[in-house]
C-alpha cells in the first residue's frame, strides 16, 4: 500500500474532503503464497484514535474498488468538513493469501494540509473579549488545528516586549489597567501560511466601581430627603390638627361657663 501527503486544502463546508488509498500486490517470491486483495479489508482511522472511522457516521463514506484482486483503491469522503477534519489519516490494508490465510496489515498515511486554523478560548468557550478586574488571573487558550501544526506565539498590544513562544495556554495574572487593557494576539505559521486570532482583554478601571456607588448614594440621599420631608409635613399637619382641636375644645368650654353664670 502507498500513500502520500496531498496539496494544501482550503476548508469549505460545501465541498467534501476526499482522500484515496491505493494498494497493489507484487508477484510472490519462490516459496511464498500469492497475495489476493479481492478479500482484503480496508480500514481508515485517525492516528491516536483506537477506533476506525465508521461508515455509520453521518458525514463519512468509504468506497473500495478492486481490479482482478491485484490492485484496489479505497476512498474516504467526509461531507460538511469541520476544522478538526484537517489532519492526518491512516489507511490500514489487511490482505488475504490465496489459501485464505489473513496476512500482516500494512499502513499508509495521508493528510489534508492547510495553514493553521486558530480558535481562542477562555474556560473552554470561544471568546472575542473577556472582562477582568485588576489583580485577577485569566487563562487564555489558543487552539491550533490543521496540518502540519505550527508554532504558537503570543503578543500584547501595550506590552511590546511581551512576545512569548510557549504552549497553547497563556496565564496572565495581576492585571494592570494601563498595560494589560487591550488586545492579546495568538499567531501560528507552518509551510502553508500563517494565521492569527485576537481577543480584547477588557481590564476594568480601579475607579469603575465609583459610579455605581455614587448612584446608590444619590438614591439613598433622595430617599432620605423624601422620608424627612414626609415626616416634617405629616408632623406639621398633625400639630395643626391638634391646635384646631384644642381651640374647639376651649370654645365649647367657654360657652358652657357663660351659660352657668347667667343662671
Amino acid at each position: 500500500a502507498d500513500g502520500g501527503f496531498g496539496e494544501a486544502y482550503k476548508l469549505d463546508k460545501r465541498a467534501p474532503l476526499v482522500i484515496t488509498c491505493r494498494a497493489e500486490t507484487s508477484p510472490p517470491k519462490p516459496g511464498q503464497a500469492a497475495v489476493s486483495l479481492a478479500e482484503a479489508s480496508f480500514d481508515w482511522r485517525r492516528p491516536g484514535r483506537n477506533r476506525s472511522i465508521s461508515v455509520k457516521e453521518s458525514r463519512a463514506s468509504i468506497h473500495t474498488e478492486c481490479k482482478e484482486g491485484v490492485s484496489c483503491i479505497s476512498t474516504l469522503t467526509l461531507r460538511s468538513p469541520i476544522n478538526e477534519d484537517v489532519s492526518v489519516y491512516e489507511c490500514l490494508v489487511t490482505p488475504v493469501s490465496a489459501d485464505g490465510a489473513v496476512m500482516e496489515t500494512t499502513v499508509a498515511s495521508g493528510a489534508f494540509q492547510s495553514r493553521p486554523i486558530i480558535r481562542m478560548l477562555v474556560n473552554g468557550n470561544d471568546r472575542f473579549d473577556v472582562a477582568v478586574w485588576p489583580t485577577e488571573t485569566v487563562n487564555i487558550t489558543c487552539q491550533v488545528l490543521g496540518h502540519p501544526l505550527g508554532d504558537i506565539r503570543w503578543s500584547q498590544q501595550f506590552r511590546p516586549s511581551f512576545n512569548h513562544s510557549r504552549n497553547e495556554t497563556l496565564l496572565l495574572s495581576q492585571m494592570d489597567y494601563e498595560l494589560d487593557r487591550g488586545t492579546v494576539t495568538c499567531e501560528s505559521s507552518n509551510d502553508f501560511g500563517a494565521n492569527q486570532a485576537t481577543m480584547f482583554l477588557r481590564v476594568k478601571s480601579p475607579r469603575a466601581f465609583l459610579p455605581p456607588l455614587l448612584g446608590i448614594g444619590a438614591e439613598l440621599v433622595t430617599m432620605l430627603v423624601i422620608i424627612v420631608s414626609y415626616e416634617v409635613i405629616t408632623g406639621r399637619k398633625r400639630r395643626q390638627m391638634d391646635e384646631q382641636a384644642a381651640e374647639a375644645t376651649d370654645g365649647v368650654q367657654g360657652a358652657a361657663d357663660g351659660v352657668n353664670n347667667d343662671q
